[in-house]
């Protein structure tokens, strides 16, 4: 599994969140990132999280994900995968 890199810890502030997201490449694509995800985490727990994105981010997605009928994610076996 590939896990989401951490880019910050620690306090910082909404200005340098933007310069952030602003002059970093996506590490899973070329160009910008979509956008970066604050979380505040406590020992056990997310305690809160919010979505930074760019300013010409586009959403495309058309309805509430409560409205579609649910996908199950599935991860196949690696000999499955070479077939």
């Amino acid at each position: 599994l590939t896990t989401v890199p951490k880019i910050v810890h620690g306090a910082t502030s909404l200005a340098e969140l933007r310069t952030l997201l602003n002059t970093t490449t996506s590490r899973y694509r070329a160009g910008p990132p979509e956008g970066i995800v604050i979380r505040r985490d406590s020992k056990d727990w997310c305690e809160a999280r919010a979505k930074l994105v760019r300013q010409e981010f586009t959403q495309n997605i058309d309805e509430h994900w409560r409205n579609r009928t649910i996908q199950w994610n599935r991860v196949l076996p690696q000999h499955a995968r070479s077939q």
